[in-house]
Order: structure tokens, then sequence, then C-alpha cells
């Protein structure tokens, strides 16, 4: 559907600074499917058991992705280790070795592989991109990514507000 260079299996286009939009889109398609999944708990087996802290109830993590380990190395796939970090300090606990969070029904209905993308700004390692994501029927809601490219591993999504 859109324009897209040759890609390595890491996100990356021949290790090079330059990004087609439909790179920008691929990347993130792939790390609103992440962090969904992560917020869904992930898949495998879990405790049933839910726990309450302060009121507040709490469902534990699929085995995917149930330990801070296995989570951070499933974030990094798509984004930074700051951006993972922070995804996880936001919305995750650990409790007695594993992950839970809280229980809540969400889903997105921003149709995010439609999105019109704008350069905005533009470093050599960092680009900043706004988005225009259509939902519903035409409207639009607008979001900002940032890319940083790793060393090794590509571009990276470094900042991005999914809901």
């Amino acid at each position: 559907d859109y324009n897209s260079q040759e890609q390595d299996p890491d996100g990356s286009s021949d290790d090079t600074d330059e990004l087609e939009i439909g790179e920008v889109v691929s990347l993130v398609v792939q790390a609103v499917d992440k962090f969904w999944y992560a917020m869904g708990g992930g898949s495998g087996e879990r405790p049933e058991e839910v726990v309450v802290i302060n009121g507040i109830h709490y469902r534990y993590l699929g085995s995917d992705v149930g330990t801070k380990e296995k989570l951070l190395s499933y974030m990094l796939e798509i984004y930074t280790e700051e951006a993972s970090r922070d995804f996880m300090e936001a919305n995750i606990r650990e409790h007695e070795g594993l992950l839970i969070q809280s229980e809540a029904d969400g889903g997105c209905i921003l149709e995010w592989e439609k999105a019109q993308v704008t350069l905005i700004s533009e470093l050599k390692d960092a680009k900043e991109y706004e988005l225009k994501v259509p939902y519903a029927d035409r409207e639009w809601v607008t979001r900002y990514v940032r890319l940083k490219k790793v060393a090794g591993q590509g571009w990276r999504i470094d900042y991005l507000k999914v809901l």
C-alpha cells in the first residue's frame, strides 16, 4: 500500500539514516501492536487469581511476557530501552517475582496503518513525526512519534502516545 524500502529483520534499512514514510508507518503499527499485546497480558500460562493491592484489582501477565526480563526483551524489539522502561513503569507492577497489571478492558479504534505522516524534526540519529490517524467515520486524531537510531539495531520508537 505504501512506498517502503527493503528492510532488514531488525527494522533498519541498510543502516542508513533515511526513513521512508512507509517505514515510519510500519514501525508505528508494530509499536502499537506490541503495546496492545502487552496491555492485553500476553499469552501462555499465568496464575488465575486476582491480586488486590490498595483496592485495585490486578491480573497476572502470561508466561511469554510475565517477568521483567521477558517483557523488556519483547518491548525492545521495537522500542528504545527508555521507552520500554517508561511503559513498564506506567502500566506494570511486579508481585512475587511475576508481572501484574490492573484489570481494565481496553482497545483502540485508531487506524494506525492509514496514518498521514509529516516529518517535523530531524537529526542524524533522531526524527519526530506528526501523525494524523483516522478513526470512526472520517474523524482524525493527531499523535506524535519520536524515532531514535540505536546502534546495531536500527530505528526504534522512543516516544509514541498510543491512547
